[in-house]
């Protein structure tokens, strides 16, 4: 069986909560949200690779906002 790539699954999870969403089917789109997070906190605790790709990406993000790697604002010196 072929796997996903983890760009694919986010784009199918993205255009679903988008219809979830027009619809205005908060039920089923507070369902998916929970899934998608647990899914995601089971990865991040059960997988480097997932972990380290997702700092990859995150962290020059956090950088270009000056935020810390704890997402918060990093203090300027005086």
């Amino acid at each position: 069986m072929m796997r996903m790539s983890t760009s694919i699954v986010v784009a199918k999870a993205m255009t679903e909560a988008n219809d979830l969403a027009s619809k205005k089917d908060t039920m089923a789109l507070e369902k998916l949200s929970h899934g998608e997070v647990g899914k995601c906190m089971s990865l991040w605790s059960n997988n480097n690779a997932f972990g380290d790709a997702y700092e990859k990406i995150i962290f020059p993000s956090l950088d270009s906002r000056q935020m810390s790697r704890e997402s918060r604002m990093e203090e300027k010196g005086t």
